[in-house]
């Protein structure tokens, strides 16, 4: 039985990116801990599934004077525990469990990169998050990232050896969960459905670097007095009303939910204006159940989509562009070029099955505790 602790500073995410990986762990029979930096109420403690630790070691500004006790009481939690090996999680919270992991010096450090973040940034926190990156590859054994692009980027920093798990991702996808035939609406979902509405959706955190204000001066701009459409927020936990010159009764915020492949399956559309991306989940949620995809043209977003095929690629940020393709998919008359579009995309994330994900995960793990 190996022990195996992961650190993850967002409880919200590590459920969808590190609990595929720890219940595959645990059915393999070992021991697995999942530490958080942050609690959230999306957590049910009568029905969690895993052990769960909270340590507020992640590097925000309100946790900084927790620094030296979170380093401490990370070191004790290996010397508590004697991993066989660590999997650190993204970029600002990966510095205190590696550092503590290579203080310790009995356990394997694995650094799973989710996305090389300074390239979403200009400007000194450019810098900050190249020196943080930077120190992170230098404190691991082992990197896995997720996607050619994400490991083209990390070559440049580390001869750390760097690999990516089967076709990329952070876990694959569950390809039961997310089909159309297996979805089964909710009364909310059935409400907000409307065969007169066309419903544009968004998926990502309320920040620059996701789009989000791209979205909403987008929707101001040309669809806010559309009574026959709508705009799904999805993971913008913040009052939407205080980034709107007016109220908007055409915007729906989701917030923070779990019903992203019921909001996809009634989608006519997803939009993705982010400047950076590791690899974007939502382009393989919306793929898998049928949902066009317009998105910018960078490359971690055009490794996945392929122009005019799977989806549509937008080039230079623009508002306008983005419009003209949002109205082309609401015409009619092009039911059956987006029909043909969703079924390429329908095939194209089959390679990111997270059955034959889990295997090459299993596979992999063992080369590195190996030392391959």
């Amino acid at each position: 039985m190996k022990k195996i602790i992961h650190f993850h500073p967002n409880s919200i995410y590590s459920e969808y990116f590190v609990k595929p990986l720890i219940k595959f762990e645990e059915k393999m029979g070992n021991k697995v801990t999942l530490v958080n930096s942050m609690k959230t109420k999306i957590i049910d403690n009568k029905t969690e599934s895993i052990f769960r630790k909270y340590i507020r070691y992640d590097l925000t500004i309100k946790n900084l004077l927790l620094v030296p006790s979170s380093f401490f009481q990370i070191l004790l939690l290996l010397l508590n525990t004697k991993p066989t090996y660590i999997i650190s999680h993204n970029i600002r919270s990966s510095i205190i469990p590696l550092l503590a992991g290579r203080v310790y010096g009995k356990t394997k450090l694995i650094y799973f990169n989710h996305g090389v973040s300074y390239l979403g940034y200009e400007g000194p926190v450019r810098y900050l998050l190249l020196i943080i990156e930077y120190i992170n590859c230098s404190l691991a054994n082992h990197i896995i990232t997720v996607s050619k692009h994400a490991k083209h980027e990390l070559l440049k920093l580390t001869n750390t050896p760097i690999s990516l798990i089967s076709n990329g991702s952070a876990c694959g996808i569950d390809l039961k969960l997310f089909s159309k035939e297996n979805i089964r609406l909710s009364d909310e979902m059935k409400l907000l459905k409307n065969k007169n509405c066309f419903l544009v959706t968004f998926i990502g955190r309320p920040e620059r670097r996701k789009g989000f204000m791209f979205i909403i001066e987008l929707w101001e701009k040309y669809f806010i007095n559309e009574e026959n459409m709508k705009l799904i927020l999805c993971g913008t936990d913040v009052d939407i009303n205080k980034y709107l010159k007016n109220p908007a009764k055409n915007i729906v915020n989701m917030r923070n939910t779990k019903n992203i492949p019921e909001i996809l399956s009634i989608s006519n559309c997803l939009l993705l204006p982010s400047l950076h991306e590791g690899l974007p989940y939502s382009i393989i949620e919306a793929m898998a159940m049928e949902c066009p995809i317009i998105a910018n043209n960078i490359p971690s977003i055009s490794s996945q989509i392929e122009n005019n095929k799977s989806g549509y690629l937008i080039d230079g940020h623009n508002h306008n562009t983005y419009f003209n393709k949002i109205n082309f998919i609401r015409n009619k008359k092009n039911t059956k070029k987006i029909k043909n579009l969703t079924d390429n995309g329908l095939n194209a994330v089959k390679k990111f099955n997270r059955k034959n994900f889990l295997v090459d995960y299993d596979k992999k793990i063992k080369s590195i505790l190996n030392g391959h």
